[in-house]
Parts: C-alpha cells; structure tokens; sequence
C-alpha cells in the first residue's frame, strides 16, 4: 500500500480509506504477534521456533468504519 495513494483515497472516500488503512495495518500486527509466538517468520528455518504456521482463516471485525475482514494467522499445534 503507498500511502500517497491512501491520501489520495482518502480525499475521495474517507470511509473506504480509513477501512483499508485499518485492515492492513491490524494484518500486520498479527503477522508481528505470529511470528513472535512460533519464533520464527513464516518459511523462516530456526531452532527457537515453536510453532508451524498453518495458513490463514478470514474473521470480521466491527469498527466505526463498519466491517472490515482481517487475515487471523493458524497455527498447527497451539491457538493464536
């Protein structure tokens, strides 16, 4: 995402911006909080890691610029 396109987006659609700008950041977040609970990056080769990834499932979430879908990281052999 570049965020003169985002500026740009949200000059014409402030709701549509603010959901995607949401979206990918709250991604992000959980790839960061997946890759310090397995210990390492997804298809990343380390002796500390705990966990292996195991894809992603699709879950909703309601803001005040409505629903917005995020990408909640899986792991084969613990919760996130």
């Amino acid at each position: 995402m570049d965020l003169y396109d985002l500026a740009e987006d949200y000059l014409s659609d402030p709701q549509g911006a603010m959901q995607t700008l949401l979206t990918t950041f709250m991604n992000m977040v959980m790839r960061c909080e997946a890759e310090q609970q397995a210990g390492a990056g997804y298809y990343e080769r380390s002796k500390h890691r705990i966990a292996t990834r195991n894809g992603y499932s699709e879950r909703g979430l309601k803001t005040r610029y409505d629903d917005i879908r995020l990408q909640k990281p899986e792991f084969h052999e613990r919760p996130f």
